[in-house]
């Protein structure tokens, strides 16, 4: 009963919801100090980069350098990128991909694997960031679209990722990103923090498939050597600021808070009963006392951090307004189970809970009816609901453990 609580999972707010930010910094100082050369067509930029892993010193087979340069120069290297990859973009960074280390400063257009371009795209006082990957193929550079993907930054353990799994270089040889910021780059201002990346991983993780839009297979992503003191974090570009940051890795968007930030600015219910509904004692004890003693429930509470970031912005109010009712009523439903020993008999779902339930999860399968991994989540959430219907509270927690 691999499945047995998801469906709790998907109504009670069981995530820490934590959006701490770390100060600790991924490297010291950046040092531009590093002579760069890059020769692409009929232009040459010449610019100084940080280099980290200079000299190969930390036994990589990669190094990063990070630039800036002058606005029009930036302009230039992007009107050459763009005539290259046959697409007008306006991207605010260029990540190029190369198949050398970078001691010597010298990057030739026969050295350059592919691009990866960021863009920001601005939905009234807030946006996303956008990728977009290009890989060389016989000269010619062509978009993988498994990277066409929102990022909530640029992180370098995802551009690691690409540049150990997406060329063909043997494991070992010497390559290297260059990281070049827009000199007029954009006041990004999230409208969220999803991340396509870490969530189409964390899927496959989740499920052992291999959907066609997840990224390649390969090693598991790193920070690309910048997070030696924390390797469960990531590293983060300071969009303001010429460092990095070591941040938690993507993935906690709060689904609950997201519901209750909308039902409130709408006045779709009352304070008193936003309150009553989005109980996170109950909540929190459910995810503590509950699911986190076992595998099968930290792997929902996995589930719960994939369907917020799907869902993320997404659900229509009177949906809110539908979940919030009947999430009331699985609050009941969350001190039953914490409470098993009292009363073993107790049905958790009768018959009418079990249409409310399923009528609701049918109206969240219309938002994204073409996403296969969000359909595949709900048919479970489904099946597990109409499974454990009219089943007392003792069989249903000895299938749990």
């Amino acid at each position: 009963m691999v499945k047995t609580f998801l469906f709790l999972t998907f109504f009670l707010g069981i995530l820490s919801c934590s959006k701490e930010k770390s100060t600790v910094k991924c490297t010291e100082k950046l040092t531009f100090d590093q002579p760069v050369k890059i020769s692409i067509e009929n232009m040459q930029l010449n610019v100084l980069a940080d280099l980290f892993n200079k000299g190969n010193a930390k036994k990589l087979n990669y190094q990063i350098l990070t630039c800036n340069t002058t606005q029009s120069a930036y302009d230039e290297l992007l009107k050459n990128i763009n005539t290259q990859i046959n697409e007008p973009s306006t991207a605010f960074e260029i990540v190029l991909y190369t198949n050398k280390f970078l001691d010597d400063g010298d990057v030739k257009l026969s050295n350059i694997l592919g691009y990866s371009l960021y863009t920001y795209i601005s939905r009234g006082e807030k946006g996303i960031i956008r990728h977009r990957f290009y890989r060389k193929e016989n000269s010619v550079f062509i978009e993988n679209k498994a990277y066409n993907m929102q990022t909530r930054g640029i992180i370098t353990n995802m551009l690691t990722y690409i540049i150990e799994n997406e060329f063909s270089i043997e494991r070992g040889k010497p390559k290297s990103y260059i990281l070049i910021r827009s000199e007029n780059r954009p006041i990004i201002n999230l409208k969220n923090e999803r991340d396509d990346f870490y969530l189409k991983k964390k899927l496959n993780k989740l499920f052992s498939l291999n959907f066609k839009e997840a990224p390649g297979g390969g090693t598991s992503e790193d920070c690309g050597g910048m997070c030696e003191s924390n390797p469960q974090s990531v590293c983060e570009q300071d969009l303001l600021h010429n460092d990095y940051d070591c941040r938690s890795q993507p993935g906690g968007i709060c689904p609950e808070e997201s519901m209750v930030d909308a039902l409130y600015n709408n006045g779709l219910l009352s304070t008193d009963s936003i309150s009553a509904i989005f109980n996170s004692e109950i909540h929190y004890n459910f995810r503590d006392n509950f699911l986190q003693s076992s595998n099968k429930g930290q792997k929902y509470i996995e589930y719960y951090y994939a369907l917020g970031e799907m869902l993320v912005d997404n659900i229509p109010l009177l949906l809110r307004v539908k979940t919030a009712r009947t999430l009331f009523k699985f609050n009941t439903c969350a001190l039953l189970l914490l409470n098993a020993k009292d009363h073993p008999n107790e049905i958790l779902i009768n018959a009418q809970l079990n249409s409310e339930i399923i009528s609701l999860l049918n109206e969240y399968k219309n938002i994204m009816p073409n996403n296969s991994e969000y359909i595949l989540i709900l048919d479970a959430i489904i099946s597990d609901v109409n499974y454990f219907s009219n089943k007392n509270i003792s069989y249903i927690v000895s299938n749990l453990n």
